[in-house]
């Protein structure tokens, strides 16, 4: 339990670094269902209907890249930084 004193101020790293795991973690099973979907709208016969749902598939596609990006560079920075910290 000692350690866990030491560590103390290193908890606000330590939970945006976990918190941020969440936010990787969850991003597979949502790009699993954007391909489900992407999948099904490329079956539309509709041009026009197929070309719009896959527009607006990709545009959350882009979404999800930006947040991934954030979250891994969050991730990386909070346990790197706390690591850090820990070992001096």
């Amino acid at each position: 339990m000692q350690g866990l004193k030491w560590n103390q101020s290193e908890y606000g790293w330590l939970s945006i670094g976990w918190l941020s795991t969440l936010a990787t973690g969850g991003v597979y099973p949502a790009q699993a269902l954007l391909f489900a979907y992407l999948v099904t709208a490329m079956l539309n016969p509709n041009i026009a209907a197929m070309r719009s749902r896959c527009n607006f598939l990709s545009l959350w596609w882009l979404i999800i890249a930006i947040v991934e990006f954030i979250a891994y560079s969050l991730q990386g920075w909070g346990f790197g930084y706390s690591s850090e910290k820990m070992v001096f």
